[in-house]
C-alpha cells in the first residue's frame, strides 16, 4: 500500500448546532478489495457527548458503499474510522461522500462536508476454499 500525504479540511456544522472545523487524512491512497482502509478525523472543537463519526466512501459507478466507524469520547478531537473494502467491490476510484457524527442513543446527524478525499482499491487475487472433510470426533 502506498502512503498518501493528502490532507483534507471539511467544514461542517455539529449536532448542536455549532460551526466546527475538521481535519481529514486518507491513511492509504491505494486499499486492496478485502482489506481495511482508515481515515484519521480530528474535530475541533470536542463533542460533549460521547458518539461515533462514520466516514461514507463509494465506488465510482455508485455500486458499492462502505462505512467506516470510529468512537469519538466526549471532549475528543480525534478518531481514525475504519471500515472494510468489499472482498469482491469495485476496483477503482472510492470517494468520501458523507460524514456523520452520531450520538450515542440518539439518530445520526448527517454533516455539511467539503473537499472529500478518495482512494483506489486495487485487485486482489483471492483464493477460497472448494471443499471440505467433515469428522466426527
Amino acid at each position: 500500500m502506498k502512503t498518501s500525504a493528502a490532507f483534507v479540511t471539511l467544514l461542517f456544522l455539529s449536532c448542536f448546532g455549532l460551526a466546527q472545523e475538521a481535519t481529514m487524512t486518507a491513511k492509504t491512497s491505494q486499499v486492496k478489495q478485502g482489506e481495511k482502509v482508515t481515515f484519521t478525523v480530528k474535530v475541533k472543537p470536542a463533542p460533549n457527548v460521547n458518539g461515533t463519526v462514520r466516514v461514507e466512501a463509494k465506488s465510482t459507478n455508485g455500486s458499492s458503499v462502505i462505512n467506516a466507524d470510529g468512537a469519538l469520547a466526549a471532549d475528543g478531537t480525534s478518531t481514525d474510522p475504519e471500515g472494510t473494502i468489499p472482498l469482491e467491490g469495485p476496483t477503482g476510484k472510492w470517494t468520501v461522500t458523507n460524514v456523520y457524527f452520531i450520538p450515542y442513543a440518539a439518530d445520526a446527524k448527517k454533516l455539511t462536508a467539503s473537499n472529500l478525499p478518495s482512494f483506489e482499491v486495487v485487485p486482489r487475487k483471492t483464493v477460497l476454499p472448494d471443499s471440505a472433510v467433515v469428522e466426527l470426533k
